[in-house]
């Protein structure tokens, strides 16, 4: 069957200029605490989705759920980069009493976008080794705190041309 993939980020659900944010801007942490996974999910059941994608995040340091793994190594303290709320646990608990799936989107680029976590993951083209193995422990995380609640990965940006091959895609 079919499903939805949504790409819930700072810069499209958070930011004056966006048309998804009706022109309002708050801090990250409020901007998912606001999200109504309850009405999310009863639109993604009137729809018929199969499935929903929904994004952990993607080039910037913004996170939809808490990650005590990212907050050591990009050096922000919770709230500012990983929300507060855990928005994954939330959307699983309301997808889920409706039947319908829910996997998670992921990059393999990390947060490059931001100067400060980026200082603390490396990334550089090629990727480094230790940037491979600290972006994947902030992934191991989630994968530990949700277990089979999460039905899939899609891990995107994992090129060769920055510099995955065989042997640092195996970390993930």
């Amino acid at each position: 069957g079919s499903g939805v993939f949504v790409h819930y980020l700072a810069g499209l659900q958070n930011g004056r200029e966006s048309l998804h944010s009706f022109g309002k801007e708050t801090s990250w942490d409020q901007c998912v605490r606001e999200f109504d996974t309850e009405r999310f999910a009863q639109t993604m059941q009137e729809v018929g989705a199969g499935y929903v994608i929904f994004t952990v995040m993607q080039v910037s340091r913004h996170l939809i759920a808490p990650n005590a793994t990212y907050d050591r190594i990009s050096g922000y303290p919770p709230g500012e980069a990983c929300a507060t709320r855990d928005l994954i646990e939330d959307l699983y608990q309301s997808l889920n009493r409706r039947g319908i799936p829910l996997m998670l989107y992921y990059t393999g680029d990390g947060p490059r976008a931001d100067a400060k976590a980026n200082a603390g993951f490396g990334f550089s083209q090629p990727v480094s080794a230790e940037f491979v193995q600290r972006w994947t422990d902030v992934a191991r995380e989630y994968s530990l705190r949700y277990g089979e609640k999460i039905r899939g990965w899609w891990v995107d940006g994992c090129y060769p041309w920055i510099g995955y091959n065989n042997d640092n895609l195996a970390l993930f």
